[in-house]
C-alpha cells in the first residue's frame, strides 16, 4: 500500500501510543508506515474488542491465582487446626520427646475422627432430610399424575358417550328423513290413485254416453 509522502512525516501523523525514540529518520519513517498500516487494518471497534479480550484474559488469570492461593491458605489452616502443640524456640518443627509426639498424634487423630464423625452425622441428617423431601415431592407428583389419569379417563368416557349420542341422533335423523320421504311418496301415490279413479269414472261416463246416444 503506497502512502503519500506527507503522511510519512511525523508532523502529519497522530500516534496515541508510546513516543518513538532511538531511531534514525529512515527507521522512524518505516515505523510510522507500519503504525499507519496497523491503524488502517484495525478499526477502533476491533482494537477495543482486542483490549477487552486481553483484560478478560488477565482477569481470569488473576482469579485463578487468587483461588490457588486461597486453596493453599485453607490447606495450611486445616493443618494448623489439627496441630495443638505450642511452638517455641526449643521445639519448633520437632517434638520434645517421642511420648509427646505420640500424644500429639493421638490427639490429632482423635480430633480428626471426631470431626469426621461430626461431618458424617451432619451429612446423614442432610441426606435424611433430602430423602424425605424427595419422597414428599415424588408422592405429590404421583398423586397429580393419578388425578390427571382419572381426569383423562373421565374425559374419554364423556367423549365416548357424546359420540354414542351423536351416532344415535344421526340414526334417528336418517330414519326421520326416510319417514318424511315415505310420507311424500305415499301422498304422491294417493294423489295418483285419486286421479286414476277420476279418469276411470270419466272414461266410464263417456262409454255410457256412447251407448245411450248412438249415431
Amino acid at each position: 500500500m503506497d502512502i503519500p509522502e506527507e503522511r510519512l512525516n511525523p508532523k502529519f501523523f497522530e500516534w496515541k501510543g508510546p513516543v518513538i525514540t532511538g531511531f534514525d529518520e529512515k527507521e522512524c519513517a518505516q515505523l510510522i508506515q507500519l503504525r499507519y498500516q496497523l491503524g488502517s487494518f484495525l478499526s477502533p471497534k476491533k482494537r477495543l474488542e482486542n483490549t477487552k479480550y486481553k483484560m478478560i484474559s488477565e482477569k481470569t488469570h488473576l482469579e485463578f491465582l487468587a483461588n490457588f492461593h486461597l486453596m493453599q491458605l485453607d490447606f495450611h489452616d486445616s493443618l494448623l487446626k489439627f496441630d495443638r502443640r505450642e511452638l517455641s524456640l526449643s521445639n519448633v518443627g520437632m517434638a520434645e520427646s517421642i511420648g509427646e509426639t505420640d500424644i500429639s498424634t493421638t490427639l490429632n487423630q482423635g480430633n480428626y475422627y471426631s470431626s469426621v464423625n461430626q461431618k458424617k452425622a451432619e451429612c446423614s441428617q442432610i441426606e435424611i432430610a433430602k430423602r424425605e423431601q424427595l419422597k414428599s415431592t415424588t408422592d405429590a407428583l404421583q398423586k397429580q399424575a393419578k388425578e390427571k389419569q382419572e381426569e383423562a379417563k373421565q374425559k374419554e368416557y364423556e367423549a365416548s358417550q357424546l359420540k354414542k349420542r351423536s351416532d344415535e341422533y344421526s340414526k334417528k335423523k336418517e330414519k326421520y328423513c326416510q319417514y318424511k320421504e315415505w310420507q311424500r311418496l305415499k301422498k304422491d301415490l294417493n294423489a295418483l290413485q285419486t286421479e286414476r279413479r277420476a279418469y276411470e269414472r270419466f272414461a266410464e261416463t263417456l262409454s255410457n254416453s256412447d251407448k245411450n246416444y248412438p249415431f
